[in-house]
């Protein structure tokens, strides 16, 4: 939901949140501009010039409808700390990220990744000269770091995540190569590297697979007195040195610590408002070569449910909300959207599907049920059988398209009309529907 009143408001937050990747080369001629507000700690020698804040080939955002202006506020809702993910997809900080379409996988942060012929080994460019919102800088050390202290930590990694495990459970070897280079070596083809690293963002409260070391290291046995550790710990209410790091390294649970995202916390997730402001070592630029974000702060405001949050989305509180606007209250907030506070958008996914039952066609725990749902004819009985357009009724407001779950027509791994909806809502079972089913609920007495 974005407010018409307003509306560059909701350009500049498709420009903080859903940064596309264009081109690394900027338009010939012109200097890199940056904010009026930067600018001026620049002038009073607060900040290096914009140009030694970014790196030697800045991330290029391609303009969404036209070049934007600074400034500005976003103005947002959250549920207090454990909503902590509200601002993890505002920022999508990551080295690698999905394409706004959901095609392909492109560099944010880092410059390039090339596999080998055989994709056992990754290699991974970093961008000379970026840094981290204190303006240190970002090196192969600070995965390095992630790697060898927090990874390969038993008690701040108790399992590996499967990402970055070999068949046997042992670790994928990670090593330096230079300042900006990163070699990942798998024991077997890893097809999907890049598509679990534009996971690796610290999202639900994980470890990103790039730490500021210089800052974290303070925080960690292997780089500073456990002793020292264990009283700072004790001192700002933790029990455990592994809990005082995990809470130093989330930027929601420690304003200012080193962040790359295009906007970066200036207070605590636990304050009533949680704040971010721009961060003036983004990577990112536009194609004439402004500093992004455009934006100067976002603000999330506390809220104790998800009912309050929609009465305040209902009274036009916010600039542009999609997180715990519950579908139930669409009736209201079109009707509301009469009185020009805001304007309300249904906008299309390009996934499978908003709802869908998923068949895990690989589930051992219970023998019998596992041989079921591998059974093909009793998943296209089950398709059948669900009354999708009820559903949409009942629980969607008539909202949405009964079909498949596949790619949406506009997306590039649409396989096609044909895979769209079939004979996939049905009125009732005919005789071939009802035959088909018996013949899975068959197998599964059988089994």
């Amino acid at each position: 939901m974005d407010r018409s009143v307003n509306r560059r408001l909701a350009l500049i937050g498709l420009a903080v949140g859903l940064l596309a990747i264009g081109d690394t080369a900027l338009a010939q001629g012109g200097r890199y501009k940056e904010a009026p507000v930067l600018a001026e700690q620049v002038k009073a020698g607060k900040l290096p010039p914009v140009e030694a804040r970014l790196p030697e080939k800045p991330l290029v955002v391609p303009v969404v409808e036209r070049v934007g202006e600074y400034g500005g506020v976003w103005r947002r809702a959250f549920l207090g700390p454990a909503d902590a993910n509200n601002y993890v997809r505002v920022v999508y900080d990551s080295l690698f990220r999905f394409s706004p379409d959901g095609a392909k996988i492109e560099p944010k942060i880092a410059e390039s990744a090339e596999p080998s012929a055989d994709f056992k080994t990754w290699t991974i460019k970093l961008r000379k000269g970026s840094r981290w919102s204190d303006g240190q800088p970002f090196t192969a050390d600070d995965i390095l770091f992630w790697y060898n202290d927090v990874l390969l930590n038993k008690e701040l990694t108790p399992s590996l995540p499967g990402w970055i495990k070999n068949a046997d459970g042992s670790a994928a070897k990670v090593e330096k190569v230079d300042d900006t280079t990163v070699r990942f070596t798998y024991a077997a083809p890893a097809t999907l590297f890049l598509t679990a690293v534009a996971n690796q963002d610290g999202a639900d409260r994980t470890f990103a697979m790039f730490l500021p070391a210089h800052y974290l290291k303070k925080f960690h046995p292997a780089h500073a007195a456990k002793a020292d550790i264990d009283k700072a710990a004790q001192a700002a209410g933790f029990k455990t040195w592994t809990e005082l790091f995990a809470n130093r390294n989330a930027p929601a649970g420690k304003p200012r610590a080193p962040d790359h995202g295009g906007v970066a916390p200036t207070s605590r997730a636990s304050d009533p408002v949680f704040t971010l402001r721009r961060n003036p070592y983004f990577v990112g630029v536009d194609k004439d070569g402004n500093q992004l974000p455009y934006i100067d702060e976002v603000r999330f405001t506390y809220f104790a449910d998800a009912q309050a949050l929609n009465l305040a989305a209902i009274a036009g509180t916010f600039d542009m909300q999609e997180r715990h606007i519950n579908m139930t209250n669409y009736p209201v907030l079109k009707d509301q959207e009469k009185t020009g506070k805001y304007r309300v958008i249904t906008w299309p996914t390009f996934g499978g599907a908003d709802a869908v039952i998923a068949i895990n066609q690989t589930y051992t725990a219970d023998p019998e049920m596992g041989k079921l749902m591998a059974t093909k004819n009793f998943r296209v009985a089950l398709s059948l059988a669900i009354n999708r357009d009820q559903i949409k009724e009942s629980v969607f407001l008539g909202l949405g398209e009964a079909r498949q779950g596949v790619p949406a027509p506009w997306h590039p791994y649409f396989p096609g009309p044909g895979y769209l909806s079939g004979d996939c809502t049905p009125r009732g079972l005919t005789r071939t529907r009802q035959k088909l089913f018996n013949t899975a609920c068959s197998c599964h007495r059988s089994a």
